[in-house]
């Protein structure tokens, strides 16, 4: 056996145990990052399950929208009455003219509300269980129960999972091309 061929060995060997042991590591966490991955790939065609179905109204055209402004004040309101014992914080506001409503997101409690676009009706109160998987995704749920704004927690997770992934990928395929490369040397 030549100098080389012993070195390719025991790197082989070596990239097995290094392996195996990322691989036990990254089980649990590509699983979760898997099923969390599909539940948002699905999200919209959950049947209403993981995200609220969009209410659609009748508006014309000349009828006159209600300012993003206007509807933050109902929609915090509507919170205050609702839920009076927690303080909830308008997240997001998005207007939907094709459907003729606003939706309207407050945290924490990841409440989505619609509200007509003229007449400030509420026309729905869901939660969006999107939001909270997205954020067991990313590992976000972290800074979140922490109520960090920096976010550390979850640019720690994601490049400790993108990191691991690559090398894993990397040591598969070493772990695939390396015994070729020891026989087409013999």
């Amino acid at each position: 056996m030549s100098i080389s061929r012993v070195n390719q060995v025991i790197i082989l060997r070596k990239t097995r145990s290094f392996h195996r042991i990322l691989g036990i590591f990254l089980f649990a966490i590509l699983v979760w990052v898997a099923v969390t991955g599909l539940l948002l790939g699905w999200k919209k065609n959950s049947g209403g399950l993981l995200l609220p179905y969009t209410q659609r109204t009748q508006i014309h055209p000349n009828d006159l929208w209600l300012s993003p402004k206007q509807i933050n004040l109902i929609a915090a309101s509507f919170f205050k009455k609702e839920y009076p014992t927690e303080t909830q914080k308008i997240d997001r506001l998005e207007i939907r003219y094709s459907e003729g409503i606003y939706k309207v997101v407050a945290m924490p409690s990841f409440r989505e509300i619609q509200i007509h676009g003229t007449s400030g009706k509420i026309l729905s109160n869901q939660l969006r269980y999107s939001d909270w998987i997205e954020k067991l995704h990313d590992g976000s749920f972290i800074d979140f129960a922490l109520k960090n704004e920096t976010e550390w927690f979850k640019l720690f997770f994601t490049t400790l999972v993108a990191s691991s992934l690559i090398l894993f990928s990397i040591s598969g395929f070493w772990l695939w091309v390396g015994p070729k490369l020891l026989r087409n040397n013999r």
